[in-house]
């Protein structure tokens, strides 16, 4: 582990402390620094789990589409590594 990815632990911590504080913005802003950090260390398990931490942040703030699109991403890292075996089911009604 090189001090990127520490620091990058660090932000991502950060984050998790801010968002238990309901202080969803600057925990967003801390989710974002992890997952550049990551990305430059090129931690792949860090980035997924960064881009987990990000998309729950941003479904928190109502910014749907953009946590779908993290989710989406977190997942192809995930799978990627073999740690996620998620099935989406569309969803149905009932008539």
């Amino acid at each position: 582990m090189d001090d990127k990815d520490l620091l990058a632990w660090c932000h991502f911590d950060r984050g998790l402390s801010l968002a238990l504080q309901s202080r969803q913005e600057s925990a967003l802003a801390s989710c974002q620094k992890a997952l550049a950090l990551f990305r430059e260390a090129n931690d792949r398990k860090g980035e997924g789990s960064a881009l987990k931490q990000h998309r729950d942040r941003l479904q928190t703030l109502g910014r749907y589409r953009e946590a779908l699109q993290q989710f989406q991403d977190s997942l192809k890292i995930k799978r990627e590594l073999g740690i996620a075996s998620v099935r989406l089911e569309p969803l149905t009604t009932s008539d």
